[in-house]
């Protein structure tokens, strides 16, 4: 935030610069004014004053209002990013989170199994064989925990530096993951984008910023006049022969007008560079609106197709965590062997895994549509959120 002000306070200093209005004054000496000296002297005075009818003035305040402008919109297209940063983190955060809530019990039972099966081989009551097949369930259960709990504490960590927390404060984050349908249509979202994307706005003030500077050394490349105004004092001797000198002395006060003859090409590097400018900031400007429409087409039709898809899984996983733990209680009655039951848990888990993993696809599809938008979520939401 201080530096955030203290580049607002120096583009705002350019634009409150006035055009230099100092006048110049000369003093000219030449010869004695001794009142015994017959030699000739002159003391003047002359006072001028340019005045500014290029415009200089105007064109300097239009540029430092123009840097004033790229100021602000610079830091509120980097306030946007991290926001979009934060959704980001937290939506990731969340599906981790609800990954690692769903294992964590699975592994735990299959880390019981695991040890009843290791018991009853050394009872000779279940072969190595089918023990190493629950071994080889409870290691790979254990290990997508882990992946999750990686997951979870990345997103975690970045968080915590999006908001600028602190290592050891508190994280506690409301499970607020928004599963209804998002009806996203491309063009209303880039009318959307095209209000609220601080990158646009920034083109924008950049490209006036460049036509500003143009404007000035347009104005730098004419004349001004300059009026100046003298007093000064004179003495003029002459010499006679055989007869002595005369003199003569007296004050004066003149007005001048100087008008600088315009130079062909004056200022014309100057000018070059900054029609240069203006052109790049112009093609800078059709970039970022090129790039922002990408954006919100991508993430608009990226969400629409994960959103049938989360759809299909959710109608696949309904019923699968009943199920697993019918299953579960079968084997352990002892009312299906083995081997239907790793297959029929890998089958049922994998399905609530991968409604997670598209839960994440969904979120992350909305993150970038928030990113491309420059919409915060809840705005969005009210806007197309409701169930189909």
């Amino acid at each position: 935030m201080e530096r955030r002000s203290a580049a607002r306070g120096e583009a705002r200093k350019l634009a409150g610069l006035p055009y230099l209005h100092n006048p110049e004054i000369s003093v000219e000496i030449e010869g004695t004014p001794a009142p015994w000296s017959g030699t000739d002297f002159t003391r003047r005075i002359v006072l001028e004053q340019e005045f500014d009818l290029r415009g200089e003035r105007r064109a300097r305040i239009q540029l430092g209002n123009a840097t004033t402008a790229v100021v602000d919109r610079e830091f509120g297209a980097r306030a946007q990013e991290i926001s979009a940063e934060v959704d980001q983190a937290y939506s990731r955060h969340l599906v981790a989170r609800r990954k690692a809530l769903l294992l964590e019990p699975l592994r735990e039972r299959a880390r019981n199994l695991r040890s009843k099966a290791e018991s009853a081989r050394r009872r000779e009551t279940l072969t190595g064989f089918d023990a190493r097949l629950l071994r080889s369930e409870a290691l790979s259960l254990e290990a997508d925990w882990l992946d999750a709990r990686r997951e979870l504490d990345i997103a975690e960590a970045e968080l915590r530096t999006g908001l600028a927390l602190s290592p050891d404060s508190a994280l506690s984050l409301q499970d607020d993951l928004d599963e209804r349908w998002w009806g996203c249509d491309i063009d209303s979202a880039l009318a959307l984008a095209r209000r609220t994307r601080w990158t646009l706005t920034r083109a924008a003030a950049a490209e006036s910023l460049a036509l500003a500077r143009l404007t000035l050394e347009q104005r730098l490349g004419r004349v001004n006049p300059t009026l100046g105004a003298s007093i000064g004092r004179e003495r003029l001797a002459l010499e006679l022969d055989g007869a002595g000198s005369i003199s003569d002395e007296g004050t004066f006060v003149g007005v001048h007008l100087r008008v600088p003859l315009p130079i062909f090409g004056q200022n014309s590097a100057g000018m070059g560079e900054a029609r240069l400018e203006f052109q790049r900031a112009m093609a800078e400007r059709a970039a970022v609106e090129r790039e922002v429409q990408q954006e919100v087409a991508v993430a608009c039709a990226g969400l629409n197709r994960v959103q049938e898809e989360h759809k299909l899984r959710s109608e696949a996983a309904e019923s699968a965590g009943p199920d697993l733990r019918l299953i579960e209680a079968a084997y352990e009655d002892g009312r299906i062997p083995l081997d239907e039951y790793l297959t029929l848990r890998e089958r049922l888990v994998r399905q609530q895994v991968a409604l997670l993993d598209v839960l994440g696809a969904l979120e992350e599809q909305r993150a970038r549509l928030v990113r491309a938008t420059g919409v915060p979520r809840a705005d969005l939401a009210r806007r197309w959120g409701g169930e189909r």
